[in-house]
């Protein structure tokens, strides 16, 4: 049976990782400190969820208290690891960059110190973002472009890469990052656009829409498609060195479009304040895939409308 340890475990991603690979066969080791995007509610109930699992260890760890990171990692050999945990939200990054900088980067160090001193032959999978791309002179984006963050957030993620790349570079890890963009689903987190509008809806309360379909523009990825590539890097991929991949859908839609799109499959209509896009916020975010799809066979399946729809069916779902 093969070993995981899950950074990040019970948060948005995370959880939906843990749950897939404890239902695939896999002992997963799960740390999280509490401290992201959600109240201590939205935690409890995803660890719950794990817990009626039988090959799931779970321990409440800070990735920057050294002695408890090095401690998991000494008294256990993971085939893999998969760094989930993060400090997220562009907009919210601007006001104290240093925690970003600190949970992101420091955080990451940490681990990576870590593995390298007890799991180094471990397979590592890290988790940056879209967010790395900032402006870019073209779209869609391919992983060979140079980076140009424009938000703390943004730019603690490409820290992160490069911190990880310095550790493979000279101790020989194997690490596969993942670009995702704009991952949705359920247990989404709080701060994304599906989760606001659903809490529009639900307050029937005014939905402040920044910009419009020509210059606010993402490619959601639903994450199903996010957790299956996941799965085939830790079931078929064979790690080298390190690897950069995006993961989208490669379809982006406009804020305009997405709204509409959005209350075409709950049935309402929503009351709008349009507002100007904020300047951290990349104007348009496109992924090329083509170097996932040749190398992991990775296709996003789940479209928009497709994707919504499972979201607002399992919501229903837990209600009744």
């Amino acid at each position: 049976m093969k070993s995981v340890l899950i950074t990040g475990a019970i948060g948005f991603i995370g959880s939906h990782l843990a749950e897939n690979l404890l239902k695939n066969g896999f002992k997963i080791t799960g740390i999280d400190n509490f401290s992201g995007a959600y109240d201590k509610k939205y935690y409890l109930d995803n660890l719950n969820l794990l817990n009626k699992h039988k090959y799931l260890t779970f321990n409440k760890i800070n990735l920057l208290n050294k002695k408890a990171v090095c401690f998991i990692l000494k008294k256990k050999r993971f085939d893999y690891i998969i760094h989930c945990a993060a400090k997220t939200n562009v907009r919210k990054s601007t006001k104290n960059p240093h925690q970003y900088l600190k949970n992101n980067v420091l955080g990451t160090q940490i681990l990576l110190e870590a593995i390298k001193q007890y799991n180094p032959l471990s397979k590592i999978v890290m988790f940056s973002s879209s967010s790395v791309y900032g402006k870019q002179r073209g779209i869609p984006f391919r992983e060979n472009m140079v980076p140009n963050p424009i938000s703390p957030y943004g730019f603690s993620k490409y820290l992160m890469e490069l911190v990880a790349k310095y550790y493979s570079d000279n101790y020989k890890l194997r690490i596969v990052i993942l670009r995702p963009f704009s991952v949705y689903g359920p247990r989404g987190r709080e701060d994304m656009l599906p989760s606001i509008l659903l809490k529009s809806v639900k307050n029937d309360a005014l939905f402040t829409q920044y910009g419009n379909d020509k210059n606010n523009q993402r490619d959601w990825t639903y994450i199903n498609d996010v957790v299956k590539v996941i799965t085939k890097i830790v079931n078929n991929y064979s790690f080298k060195s390190y690897e950069i991949f995006n993961i989208g859908q490669s379809h982006p839609i406009g804020i305009q479009s997405f709204v509409k799109k959005f209350c075409g499959v709950v049935g309402k209509k929503i009351k709008i304040n349009q507002v100007s896009r904020l300047n951290i916020e990349i104007p348009i975010v496109s992924a090329d895939i083509t170097k996932a799809e040749k190398i992991l066979k990775f296709k996003a399946k789940i479209n928009l409308s497709s994707g919504l729809q499972n979201l607002l069916l399992q919501l229903n779902e837990k209600k009744n």
